[in-house]
């Protein structure tokens, strides 16, 4: 979404806030995640990482923008998710339990942010709204690994990628906008405008928003 909905930085995207409030992890002192100790132990700190994170979401949410409120969005629909995982298995039942506690956090925060984004821009939350309703995202497992093929063995030299033109092919995907009539009914210019190889960063993720909804 435009950057011109102002964020402190570190807010504008969950990701941003991780690297932010999580201490460096010292690899070499980390057990092997392959042994249940392993994993219990590496899960363990990247919830804290994750409770670090809705802390500061709790503190600055008067300043959210709407990329902040859709990260956080999906975190919480990835913590629902292995929460139900760890459940049934004893060994990972105190960390199911945090997880579900985050969750609730989560859902209350992200339940005041609307509030907020309101009040910053009505009318572009009236268009990206659907993006940050809980029942919106069904994340599918199989993006959970990353196809190293994949990775783009150039980019371009200059990034240019406008932000209203993004926005405009998003909305157009939801089917939100003034001039929409159904959901995922795209012009040619925004199926190749969103799909151009080559991008990076700020680009890049708005791509990704672009096929994760897609995919919703």
């Amino acid at each position: 979404m435009a950057p011109d909905h102002p964020l402190p930085p570190c807010q504008a995207t969950c990701r941003n806030c991780l690297l932010v409030l999580a201490p460096p992890l010292r690899l070499s002192f980390l057990p092997q995640p392959d042994s249940t100790r392993g994993r219990i132990t590496i899960t363990g700190a990247v919830l804290s990482a994750l409770e670090r994170a809705t802390l500061f979401l709790q503190k600055m949410l008067p300043g959210i923008n709407l990329d902040g409120a859709v990260g956080f969005q999906v975190m919480e629909v990835q913590l629902r998710s292995v929460q139900d995982k760890w459940t049934p298995d004893p060994q990972l039942r105190p960390l199911s339990l945090r997880a579900r506690q985050l969750v609730n956090n989560l859902s209350i925060l992200l339940h005041r942010s609307i509030f907020y984004l309101k009040r910053s821009d009505l009318v572009y939350l009236r268009e990206f709204l659907t993006s940050i309703q809980p029942r919106f995202w069904k994340l599918p497992h199989i993006w959970t690994q990353t196809n190293a093929s994949l990775v783009y063995p150039w980019l371009e030299p200059q990034d240019s990628f406008p932000a209203d033109s993004s926005d405009a092919c998003l909305v157009q995907l939801l089917g939100t906008g003034k001039d929409s009539s159904q959901p995922c009914r795209l012009s040619h210019f925004c199926r190749t405008f969103m799909t151009k190889p080559g991008h990076s960063g700020y680009s890049l993720s708005h791509q990704l928003f672009f096929f994760l909804w897609a995919k919703m």
